[in-house]
């Protein structure tokens, strides 16, 4: 990515790729939105984990699509939604590194609560405690669980 983002400042800069020509403005100053002053032009990074993350967010909107049903036939049965473990597919792997984001960018719809955990998400604030903490005064990862 880096690599790639140095040929569009050289491309900016210069007419030739392989000079090196002076900046004349700072590259935050050019990635600001056109809006804020800026030329609009997305850093890659960024725009590589805005678009893992909708990726994330179709898999878990369970979106009807071939490859959504494949992930979900293959990586979909684990305990923890966005898990990793040594031999998955990088394919995978890049959508665990955005589910954070897609969950944390998220509100969720209770509908028939059936997937809603009541007691071990964090409502309000992630800083706060969870109402299973509050109400058995115990920290989670001391409390038994069902198999």
């Amino acid at each position: 990515m880096a690599e790639i983002e140095k040929l569009i400042r050289r491309f900016l800069w210069s007419d030739n790729l392989n000079s090196n020509a002076a900046h004349l403005v700072a590259w935050e100053q050019v990635t600001k939105p056109k809006s804020a002053g800026g030329l609009g032009i997305h850093r890659l990074e960024e725009w590589r984990s805005i678009l893992v993350a909708k990726l994330a967010f179709k898999f878990l909107n369970k979106e009807n699509t071939l490859w959504v049903r494949c992930f979900q036939a293959k990586y979909g049965n684990r305990e923890s939604i966005f898990s990793t473990k040594r031999g998955d597919s990088w394919a995978w792997k890049l959508i665990c590194l955005g589910g954070t984001t897609a969950i944390q960018n998220s509100m969720w719809k209770i509908g028939n609560g059936s997937n809603t955990r009541v007691m071990e998400d964090a409502w309000v604030d992630p800083n706060l405690p969870s109402l299973l903490r509050t109400f058995t005064g115990q920290p989670e990862d001391t409390l038994p669980t069902r198999p």
